[in-house]
């Protein structure tokens, strides 16, 4: 059972996937105590704030922000969280949910433990992914493992739990998609100590479009980042 625990899960446009929430509303029920599912909009001009608006469950939360980007919205519920624990997960149903059983008993069986990981290039991950998305999260973790001499030594873009830090979330910058990098290069840099461990994720939807756009503009502000620091 997980305790005292806060699910971020920051949401843009998402009206087709928040009509159906009952994989997370049953699951949190079944596994959780003194939880919550926080669903943080970050300047959706679709109906997803209508959609969600209608769905009356206590085992989630709406809290939004007019600016678009995953770190505004991650940010914005981190700032009013009151729980010891939090995740950051994503609003598809890909992510295996038996990672936040296996990372919470790890954090909680371990004080010194700052965050668990789950990476996708992690040895005993499983992944059942078009190859297009394989391609571009290989040529993603390569990019960075050059571009930061070696600082990156894993899939940063990854579902995560980690304590609740007030000196670590005011560190934390409102990037969009390098937002999660950044969380693991922070991470390192204040020598936390963190931990990975396997996940299976099962995203392999023929139909969903690659968008190279976002490709670019993860590249952008990873450049951005290594200026900003320099």
């Amino acid at each position: 059972m997980i305790y005292n625990t806060e699910f971020i899960i920051p949401v843009y446009n998402e009206e087709t996937r928040v009509k159906n929430l009952n994989h997370w509303i049953k699951w949190m029920k079944k596994n959780t105590r003194n939880s919550v599912l926080t669903l943080s909009l970050n300047g959706c001009t679709d109906n997803t704030e209508k959609i969600l608006k209608s769905i009356n469950n206590q085992n989630f939360q709406i809290i939004k922000t007019n600016n678009k980007g995953r770190g505004y919205a991650i940010i914005n519920a981190l700032i009013k969280s009151k729980k010891k624990f939090i995740s950051i997960g994503s609003i598809d149903n890909a992510w295996d949910k038996n990672f936040y059983q296996n990372a919470y008993k790890k954090i909680i069986n371990n004080e010194n433990l700052f965050c668990v990981y789950g990476p996708k290039s992690h040895a005993k991950s499983k992944q059942n992914r078009i190859l297009i998305r394989k391609i571009i999260s290989l040529i993603s973790v390569i990019f960075l493992k050059i571009l930061f001499l070696g600082k990156i030594d894993q899939d940063t873009q990854c579902i995560k739990i980690f304590r609740y830090n007030n000196q670590f979330n005011k560190k934390l910058l409102a990037y969009n998609y390098f937002f999660d990098t950044h969380f693991f290069l922070l991470n390192k840099k204040m020598k936390l100590e963190y931990y990975n461990v396997a996940v299976r994720v099962n995203d392999n939807n023929k139909n969903s479009k690659v968008k190279f756009k976002s490709l670019f503009e993860f590249i952008y502000e990873a450049f951005k980042y290594l200026f900003k620091k320099n």
